[in-house]
């Protein structure tokens, strides 16, 4: 179901000083107004996707600090993550999912609250960064040429790579995408 910004916006809202169920990911950072694709396995997150599959509800995404963990507490993640809501789950006769999720807004967390079935912390919004609107339109403008510049000399890049920039909502989203496809280290992400 297509949402406009402002209903996005206020399903993250409902989530901002309460307890949501936490996704961890091993090796990648879900950030604002991206969509990902996931394969998922782990006990922990077949449970998660269980209570919240077709409904509207959020969870929240945190990446992990160390990848090799299987299990991890909340002392094994980030602090930072993304409210995020379920587009898709399809189940695999083999015990895992596929999932495609859509990053909604920013949260650290407050407190884990539950370890079992699965990972579940209070948390609260991070606000949405801010500067002046003159510098910032500049800023985006120079960033989205320079980003479809660099896609049309790229041959492998998908159709209609260039057109998704131009299309890119808040400029906080067209740099939450650009960060998300490029090869930099987890912990630059993060950051």
């Amino acid at each position: 179901m297509e949402l406009d910004q402002e209903s996005l916006q206020r399903m993250a809202q409902k989530a901002d000083g309460q307890e949501i169920p936490i996704l961890a990911l091993r090796n990648a950072v879900l950030f604002p107004g991206t969509v990902m694709p996931l394969v998922v396995g782990r006990k922990k997150t077949m449970d998660l996707l269980s209570t919240v599959s077709g409904k509207d509800e959020v969870i929240g995404v945190m990446t992990q600090r160390e990848r090799s963990i299987d299990d991890p507490s909340g002392d094994d993640l980030f602090t930072v993550g993304s409210i995020a809501r379920t587009l898709k789950v399809v189940r695999e006769g083999t015990g895992g999912s596929h999932i495609i999720v859509q990053g909604l807004q920013r949260f650290e967390v407050i407190e884990f609250t539950q370890k079992e079935p699965f990972l579940k912390a209070r948390v609260r919004l991070l606000p949405q960064p801010t500067g002046d609107e003159v510098k910032v339109a500049a800023m985006t403008r120079t960033l989205r040429e320079s980003a479809s510049e660099l896609v049309s000399l790229l041959p492998e890049a998908p159709s209609g790579a260039a057109d998704l920039l131009e299309r890119t909502g808040p400029p906080t989203h067209l740099a939450y995408l650009l960060i998300s496809n490029i090869a930099v280290p987890i912990l630059e992400k993060i950051a």
